[in-house]
């Protein structure tokens, strides 16, 4: 639900650098998704959120018990408390 309602948001400028920074971790497209990546799931969020929007990504993703805001504030918490010890992932470690 959270990458594919990020995803959705039609104001980049609107996003924080973290909300930003994940939605650039994805796929935009069809074209750009490796459907034998891991990430895959993600990749099909995002592309779903860019293409359909955000009524979609509620309608498919409707077992989601947490909202946008509520995941955002937990995966934001977590990565501020990552940042603080020095241990936020990186390129080198392949959690982009």
């Amino acid at each position: 639900m959270f990458v594919c309602e990020l995803s959705s948001a039609r104001d980049d400028s609107a996003l924080s650098d973290f909300e930003a920074s994940i939605r650039a971790s994805f796929a935009a497209t069809l074209d750009e998704m490796d459907v034998s990546s891991g990430a895959v799931e993600f990749d099909l969020a995002s592309v779903v959120g860019r293409s359909a929007g955000a009524e979609q990504c509620q309608l498919l993703y409707s077992r989601c018990a947490m909202d946008y805001g509520s995941i955002l504030e937990v995966i934001g918490g977590e990565a501020e408390r990552a940042a603080a010890v020095g241990d936020f992932p990186d390129e080198g470690n392949g959690l982009q």
